[in-house]
């Protein structure tokens, strides 16, 4: 008797036309999960950015429930319930803890979903050191712990994350490593020259820089570096290009003024989702360095792959999941985090051998097309769904779409 595929939901607070990893992360994952599993639905809360549903173009079901982010443990519970009680779904994928907690209230109401999955992507697996001072930081902490531990799995997006959930004292048997993917047709390669005169960067050697502004992503170590590398290099036309939005963006603003790189350096702003590979196509070398720090660290670093599908080679800082995200001297370079001479060394490397940074890239791009791809993160990802589900099974290797 053949198997039915399990009905599949996944629910997540991040999504687009909103920016930012995660929702990438759940946008990408939804896109291959849906092409094998019917009845996959999507349920997540209302867009930041007011755009009617159809401009998320996309081939399944989104259900903008009324819930909050802060309190998406509990006001996400009442549209989850009307969902899972109409289409009674196998298995659930949380994009992080709160939903997972949201989810495990609906699972004791109804039944459903029968298997909940949670995808960790680094801080949720952290000591949170202001927790236990307050009636709100410990209810958070505990709604946090109870997301997670009452998961039937755990997914880590890297080594990292998964060695902190185990010191937090989840247990080893529930947490599987997988890595974040990259869309190879997405993320196409490209010699960067129209997207240069596009972004009126011609003639320009330009080192991009892609994340929140926050403390966190060490933006200020990216411009000093980059302060270090222009006096290494006075000749040649060095631009330093920041994408993205944030509470330091004045304080960076102020660096590089101090640093003398005002007309040198380019904030982007905000990019969306669509604009956003040009900004890698204009690029010649990727670079981001966070750091880690106290209940807040770096999981992954999606960027760095995403880059890498564009033939960039990329430089990191060695925190947290980051060394997961990057080959070391395959598609980029690791080093020394909280370190701008140990970075403007490295970008220096890359510029005065070209052919070194052209193979850098090379590789990141093969990656992308293969075993970095979404579809090879996806087939892991709805193996776990499936996994324990009696009468259900999962129906082979997710087909490949877009070459990644």
């Amino acid at each position: 008797m053949t198997q039915a595929a399990p009905r599949i939901c996944f629910v997540s607070a991040h999504f687009p036309p909103d920016v930012g990893g995660i929702q990438n992360y759940t946008l990408e994952v939804a896109t291959r999960l849906a092409r094998q599993h019917p009845g996959f639905f999507l349920a997540t809360m209302p867009a930041k950015q007011r755009r009617s549903a159809s401009a998320e173009n996309v081939a399944f079901p989104v259900h903008r429930v009324g819930l909050r982010l802060d309190e998406l443990a509990l006001s996400g519970v009442p549209g989850l319930l009307r969902l899972c009680r109409k289409h009674r779904p196998d298995a659930a994928l949380a994009a992080h803890w709160a939903p997972a907690a949201a989810l495990a209230t609906v699972r004791r109401l109804t039944g459903y979903p029968r298997r909940i999955v949670t995808v960790s992507h680094g801080k949720d697996a952290v000591q949170m050191p202001f927790a236990a001072r307050s009636p709100a930081g410990r209810f958070y902490a505990h709604t946090r712990r109870r997301g997670l531990g009452q998961s039937d799995a755990l997914i880590a997006v890297s080594r990292f994350v998964a060695h902190n959930l185990t010191r937090a004292g989840y247990p080893e048997s529930r947490i599987t490593v997988v890595n974040n993917g990259v869309s190879a047709a997405r993320f196409s390669a490209s010699d960067g020259a129209t997207a240069k005169q596009a972004l009126g960067l011609e003639g320009k050697t330009v080192l991009l820089s892609a994340a929140r502004l926050i403390p966190r992503k060490g933006l200020d170590l990216s411009l000093r570096a980059f302060a270090l590398a222009r006096a290494a290099e006075p000749n040649r036309a060095l631009h330093h290009v920041i994408v993205g939005s944030g509470k330091e963006e004045a304080a960076l603003r102020a660096l590089a003024q101090e640093l003398g790189l005002s007309t040198h350096v380019t904030f982007a702003g905000e990019v969306g989702y669509a604009a956003m590979p040009a900004y890698y196509h204009a690029c010649d070398i990727f670079m981001l360095l966070p750091r880690d720090l106290p209940g807040d660290v770096e999981g992954f670093g999606l960027v760095f792959l995403e880059a890498g599908a564009c033939g960039k080679p990329v430089i990191g800082a060695r925190a947290g999941g980051v060394v997961d995200a990057i080959d070391d001297a395959r598609t980029g370079l690791l080093i020394a985090p909280d370190s701008p001479q140990a970075a403007a060394s490295a970008l220096l490397a890359l510029l005065r051998d070209p052919e070194r940074a052209h193979a850098l890239g090379d590789e990141g791009r093969r990656q992308a097309l293969g075993p970095r791809s979404w579809d090879a993160a996806c087939t892991q990802i709805a193996d776990i769904l499936c996994a324990a589900l009696p009468g259900k099974a999962c129906v082979g290797e997710l087909p490949v779409q877009d070459g990644g």
